[in-house]
């Protein structure tokens, strides 16, 4: 396992929150139809964020797939915690949610527009990250070096 500062670890795991936000964008979809496309995913000296396309409205399978997108962040970066820095699930996802406060906001204002319960849009960002974790890690790595990734990245 290799061993990273405390400066690094954050950088990174914010990377993978970042990078899981985009592959959720295709992955986390359960049709074509419910793909949100990804411009753009940007690393600055104080945050990253992604910039995708919004749902269209009536959408539902978007509008789920938004919702999973938001908790993929957190996701990534405590599967990369749990990966690179031995921690165990519990414990990276207290540490990932600090991070995470505007998307965990997103998420529970958005909620009530989801056909699914809260359990099954967790439990499916889970699964995105859990089965896209490669992609997700070497795009992370790509995203450290580069400071961008564009949408084809992700298409």
């Amino acid at each position: 396992m290799a061993r990273y500062s405390p400066d690094e670890a954050a950088l990174l795991a914010l990377e993978a929150h970042e990078v899981a936000h985009a592959v959720a964008c295709r992955a986390a979809a359960t049709s074509r139809r419910a793909w949100l496309q990804v411009r753009r995913v940007v690393l600055t000296s104080e945050r990253g964020f992604i910039e995708h396309s919004a749902p269209e409205p009536g959408n539902q399978d978007q509008i789920n797939t938004e919702l999973i997108v938001a908790l993929a962040g957190r996701e990534g970066a405590a599967r990369w915690v749990q990966r690179h820095d031995g921690c165990w699930r519990g414990q990276a996802l207290r540490w990932a949610a600090h991070g995470c406060g505007s998307d965990l906001a997103f998420f529970n204002t958005m909620k009530h527009h989801s056909n699914r319960s809260t359990g099954w849009l967790e439990n499916r960002a889970r699964a995105v990250v859990a089965s896209n974790w490669g992609r997700i890690d070497r795009l992370a790595h790509k995203l450290a070096a580069d400071g961008r990734l564009s949408g084809s990245h992700f298409a």
